[in-house]
């Protein structure tokens, strides 16, 4: 979900439906009209900065318009164009590269396994966005590498049952695996969900997955099912990666694989996501924060990391097909007993 123009391992990862930051400067024309607007603008915080941070009047006014005011600073979870360029996290090709969660051997064993079954995955170049009736290439949103990584993953490890938190093309990718594998079921908790959903021989589940009991997961994932994440990747007050990562995960009682989307570590953030998308994720800390040094998880699969630490072999997986590039990041985690009460 990104383009190349300032990402350090460029074609690593897929395209988004976003413009690229070389995009939008190329399509940009000076506008009289919009730099006065601008000007006036400024002049109108100016006069207004004492008050509008902290007078919810004015918060007000930019929330109806669907725009949220926060001051910026130290103590202030938005980044700032100065902080994201002199971030440390650009100074390297792969910042948070910790080879306890990222093993080489270990990854490159696992797309070994998925080989045979990669060769088994062969979707349409085109395909219908509001109406699809399988997966295709041009569904980048959710990207090749990614997809033809859930495609085998599931025909290797035949989970009895998926749970999709957040679902859309992947669960296109989802029925075909299951049906191929001649049983199974997948239940998507979304919602938001796309109208082609209904249409999909699915259990949908429309709710955010926060409302939803730990319980529910326990009563419903046995031994060797899937738990797929797609979340809003953001970390903040209520949100559904806070109680995913700090409610839901530690307290799964059986051996699970888990997926979560658009991790790019060992990379980073591309900028573009932040300075032109105004994508501040962070979800992608909260999980790497949960995978150090914790003894129930192991990492097998990620498109970024194997975009970086195995690219030969994550090419020989893609077969030719399309060009690598994705953000699925795929961990085994081991059941836990139910606490004494």
């Amino acid at each position: 979900m990104q383009g190349p123009d300032d990402d350090p391992v460029a074609e690593k990862v897929p395209e988004s439906g976003f413009p690229t930051t070389a995009e939008v400067v190329a399509r940009w024309r000076p506008n009289p009209l919009v730099d006065r607007l601008y000007d006036d603008l400024g002049r109108t915080l100016d006069r207004l900065r004492t008050y509008l941070p902290w007078d919810s009047r004015g918060r007000r006014v930019f929330e109806d318009r669907g725009l949220v005011l926060v001051p910026s600073g130290f103590y202030y979870p938005i980044p700032t164009l100065e902080d994201i360029e002199d971030s440390w996290e650009y100074r390297t090709e792969m910042p948070f590269l910790d080879e306890t969660i990222f093993d080489r051997a270990l990854l490159a064993a696992e797309l070994e396994r998925l080989m045979p079954f990669a060769a088994e995955f062969n979707p349409p170049e085109e395909g219908d966005l509001d109406h699809p009736a399988e997966y295709a290439w041009n569904m980048s949103i959710f990207g090749w590498s990614d997809a033809i990584a859930y495609y085998s993953i599931l025909r290797e490890r035949k989970p009895r049952r998926v749970i999709e938190i957040g679902s859309g093309f992947s669960t296109l990718i989802a029925t075909q695996a299951m049906t191929k594998n001649g049983s199974g079921e997948v239940i998507c908790v979304e919602p938001y969900p796309r109208a082609f959903l209904h249409d999909l021989d699915i259990t949908l589940v429309e709710q955010p997955v926060e409302v939803l009991a730990v319980d529910w997961f326990n009563d419903n994932l046995g031994p060797g099912d899937v738990l797929f994440i797609d979340s809003t990747h953001v970390v903040k007050t209520g949100s559904d990666c806070v109680y995913l990562y700090l409610k839901l995960l530690p307290e799964l009682r059986n051996d699970l694989l888990i997926h979560v989307h658009d991790v790019h570590a060992p990379g980073a953030t591309p900028k573009s996501w932040l300075v032109t998308h105004h994508l501040y994720w962070t979800e992608h800390y909260l999980l790497l924060a949960y995978l150090i040094e914790n003894p129930r998880t192991r990492v097998l699969y990620g498109s970024v990391a194997n975009a970086l630490l195995n690219r030969e072999l994550l090419e020989e997986m893609m077969g030719g097909k399309t060009a690598i590039g994705g953000g699925s990041l795929w961990f085994e985690q081991a059941g836990r007993e139910p606490a004494e009460r």
